[in-house]
This record gives C-alpha cells, sequence and structure tokens, in this order.
C-alpha cells in the first residue's frame, strides 16, 4: 500500500491533478483508500489549502456504494443505480418518470441532499445512452456482440433530444455532474469496445453540434448559478410523460421541468411563494407564471430550465 500509494502522490503532485477516478473500487482492499486519503491531505490538501476529487467505480445497491464514502476515504461514486434508471427513463418513451423520481429519492435518502456523488452521462462499460434512445440498440441485446457485428449511427433529433435530457437532468440534481466522453455531442456505439470510439472535434452534423452547443450552455449555467450547484431540492410534479422539480438558494430559483408526451406543454403547480417573481427561460419556451401556476410550452423530448428571484 505504501508504494502504491506513493505513486498516487507522484502523479497528483507533480501534474497538478484535479484528482482520481479510481476503478473497481469494492475490489480493493479498504485500507489502500484509507491510506491514499490520508496522504492527500497530509501532503496536498492542507499544506495547499486546496481541493481533490477521489470518484470511485462500485456496482452494487447505495449502502454498499456508500461504505467507501466518508472523510478518511474517498469523496463519492458514481450513482449506477440513479444512472440505470435514468437511461430506462429517457430512452424508453413508455416508461413512467416514477422510476426515476423514485431511485433519485432513494439516493438522496442514503447519500444526503448535499452529496459529492458522481451523475453520469456514460460509461466505458456500458453501451452508448444515445444507441438505446434511437432504437438502434435493444436493451435485450447482448452489447458486446452487437459491438463486433453491428455499426450504429445515430441519424433521428428525437434521439439526440433525449441525450439533451439526460445532460440536462444530471446537471441540474444535487452530486456532480459527470459526462462521458462523446455524451456532449452524441457519439454512437454499443457494448465495450464500441463505446470507446475515437473522439470526434470536426465535422460534427447538425444535431450533434445542437447537442454540444446545449451541453456546453448546461455546463455553464451549472458552474455558475449558485441554486443548481447548492440549492435544496424538491419534486413538485411527477406523471407517467413529465416530470418537474425547483432548487432555491436564499432568494433564487431553478424549475426543471421535462416532457415526453405528444402534448405540447406541461402546467404545474408552484409553492405559495413563487407568486411574485422575476423568472427566464433558459433555453427559450415560452412560459407563463400566473400566481402559483406554471404552464410550459414543450414538445415531446424536450427539456426546460427556468430561473428567476423572488421579489
Amino acid at each position: 500500500y505504501e508504494p502504491m500509494t506513493d505513486s498516487a502522490m507522484f502523479w497528483l503532485k507533480e501534474y497538478k491533478l484535479d484528482g482520481f477516478r479510481h476503478d473497481a473500487t469494492k475490489h480493493i482492499p479498504e485500507i489502500f483508500w484509507r491510506t491514499l486519503t490520508k496522504k492527500i491531505k497530509k501532503q496536498v490538501l492542507i499544506p495547499n489549502n486546496t481541493s481533490i476529487y477521489q470518484v470511485g467505480e462500485t456496482y452494487g445497491n447505495r449502502a454498499l456504494i456508500g461504505s467507501y464514502v466518508g472523510s478518511g476515504m474517498i469523496d463519492g461514486q458514481f450513482d449506477f443505480n440513479v444512472y440505470d434508471d435514468a437511461v430506462g427513463t429517457f430512452a424508453i418513451d413508455e416508461e413512467k418518470f416514477s422510476r426515476l423520481s423514485n431511485s433519485l429519492q432513494s439516493s438522496l435518502n442514503q447519500y444526503g441532499y448535499h452529496n459529492k456523488m458522481s451523475y453520469i452521462s456514460g460509461n466505458h462499460d456500458r453501451a452508448r445512452f444515445i444507441s438505446y434512445a434511437s432504437g438502434k440498440l435493444k436493451f435485450s441485446e447482448d452489447v458486446k456482440y452487437v459491438a463486433w457485428h453491428r455499426h450504429i449511427v445515430i441519424t433521428e433529433k428525437q434521439s439526440y433530444q433525449k441525450l439533451d435530457m439526460l445532460n440536462a437532468f444530471n446537471m441540474t440534481i444535487p452530486g456532480v455532474p459527470c459526462i462521458y466522453y462523446g455524451d456532449e455531442i452524441g457519439l454512437g456505439g454499443a457494448g465495450d469496445p464500441d463505446s470507446r470510439r475515437m473522439m470526434k472535434f470536426d465535422n460534427l452534423t447538425p444535431f450533434q453540434a445542437n447537442t454540444r452547443e446545449v451541453s456546453s450552455k448546461l455546463c455553464n449555467l451549472r458552474k455558475s448559478y449558485m441554486p443548481l450547484m447548492y440549492g435544496d431540492f424538491r419534486f413538485i410534479n411527477v406523471e407517467n410523460a413529465d416530470m418537474a422539480y425547483i432548487r432555491t438558494y436564499f432568494n433564487e430559483f431553478a424549475i426543471v421541468v421535462f416532457n415526453k408526451s405528444k402534448n405540447k406543454s406541461v402546467s404545474v403547480n408552484l409553492p405559495a411563494r413563487f407568486k411574485n417573481t422575476n423568472s427566464k427561460a433558459q433555453f427559450g419556451h415560452k412560459f407563463d407564471i400566473t400566481g402559483t401556476s406554471l404552464k410550459v410550452e414543450l414538445e415531446a423530448n424536450e427539456f426546460e430550465i427556468i430561473t428567476g428571484e423572488f421579489k
């Protein structure tokens, strides 16, 4: 454990890294994590008054995943439980939003409303979300077999819209959002190794360019708007095909609304505090707040983030 953690410390200090993504956390003895974290605190965090983010990868139930998170161990882990439910909810038209809201609520109950768990758009061990969203890859298929026998190309607008919703969800809930490379443009792929295609930086299709623009705006909004970083969290509407939640931080707020239905608008009842506000739709959809009633014009597979201040 001493030479392995010394090696990790060399990388941190020599290359000024911001943190580590640790593979297969549960398969490594606990003493390694405690030894490494102790050295990070004594040699980097305290002397430099800085922060290092350690995120782990563990498949299992929430109690198991959370058992490696703490002041003497790592900061957070990928929340695969919420990820799996988010993939199913946003990719499958018939899947009810209650599946996702119940899953996120379970994680908030387990890890707390202000946690450092990581909420991901994808993972190298999994097929790309957008491949499922397009319908060109089935959940029942052997994704590794498909990786070697079929080339998936994504050309449908709604597939990219569904990916935009997934990224918007991750960027607006508590925790640490994480975009797996390529999911900011809609890179396709089946299972490993097809989920590790070379990144595409140039010659993007119009749909890919638009998803990159949406992803960039989401990232900038997340890192600059306090309610999305530190605000409290509350579901205000969960229906079969639409969902909304609010985050508030002192006198600022964000209302996040998703629509999967063919209805062209979503109506939500807001808490009494919202009777008198100044607000703006970050993604340009028309909306109206009358009293405590919110109506947002959204097509199927669209979302909106309404930000504002209480008067």
